[in-house]
């Protein structure tokens, strides 16, 4: 009979203490509910997450579901106006991908990236049962940062070329050399990113309308109490390492940096932004239990 107290007893604290639920415990990579939401940004569009990015990231979430967000004006959109407000362009993506969204039966994970870290803070705050999770690299904000963070001068002076050129191979390389700092693979990039814009072309008036969306919008509020991964590059020569610090400031979570990357870190290092989150899923242990 006491041998049979001992074994209930040592079941009862095996199954049933919170301890069973901790963080140790939790493997983030082998949950088979997660969705990933992945949404670049200026003048970007799913395509520049790079060849490999998914296969990457499914090599590490095995069991996960991914969907890839365009911002109006660009990607799947690049026949349609931009609109030059970021709450504008938040609407346009969850109206066709809020089905998507609910249909969803795990955690959805939001990763975004610049202008797009800026549309996902205004899409959490205005519709808080979206999204689980965020992971928002480089992003940042008028009201946050100031102009000269927010685009260092030299970036800048190059970013304001790209409006105006016509020649899209020059365009995309002006990109390539403002994103990313890995030289030896600029020819590899800039080929890959021609080839997007042969299929997908974006406008310059919605260069531009994006730009102005990106460039106006204020953060007001507060976010929902979301577990918040914020990812920056001490080598990002467009968006200044202060900004993410304020940033991170002013929303809170976790900041991890790279390095070396450039301000395009998914095509840089894809592999550190996966096991970035992988660690600080795992982290988080039932924190992202819905």
């Amino acid at each position: 009979m006491k041998k049979l107290i001992v074994t209930i007893a040592l079941l009862f604290e095996l199954f049933c203490s919170p301890t069973h639920l901790s963080a140790s415990a939790f493997k983030f990579s082998q949950d088979d509910s997660i969705h990933f939401f992945l949404m670049r940004g200026l003048t970007r569009e799913s395509g520049h997450w790079g060849r490999n990015f998914e296969d990457s990231l499914m090599q590490v979430f095995p069991n996960a579901r991914v969907s890839f967000l365009d911002i109006p004006g660009s990607g799947i959109y690049h026949k349609k106006k931009a609109n030059m407000s970021v709450n504008g362009l938040m609407q346009v993506i969850r109206a066709d991908q809020n089905e998507n969204i609910q249909e969803s039966s795990g955690r959805n994970i939001l990763v975004a990236t610049s202008l797009g870290g800026m549309v996902a803070t205004e899409w959490i705050k205005s519709y808080p049962d979206d999204f689980n999770a965020l992971v928002m690299l480089s992003a940042s904000f008028c009201n946050i940062c100031t102009f000269n963070e927010r685009a260092q001068p030299d970036a800048r002076r190059q970013a304001t070329k790209v409006i105006f050129l016509r020649n899209v191979k020059k365009r995309e390389r002006l990109l390539v050399k403002i994103n990313s700092n890995d030289t030896a693979s600029y020819d590899e990039i800039l080929n890959h990113w021609v080839a997007i814009q042969k299929k997908r072309p974006m406008r310059r008036r919605n260069i531009l309308r994006q730009t102005i969306a990106g460039l106006r919008y204020e953060f007001t509020g507060e976010l929902p109490n979301v577990p918040l991964l914020i990812l920056g590059s001490k080598k990002d020569r467009l968006v200044s390492p202060t900004c993410i610090e304020k940033v991170h400031k002013r929303f809170g979570g976790q900041l991890n940096w790279h390095p070396t990357s450039g301000h395009g870190i998914p095509i840089d290092d894809p592999m550190w932004i996966i096991n970035s989150i992988r660690k600080w899923g795992d982290n988080l242990g039932s924190e992202l239990n819905v």
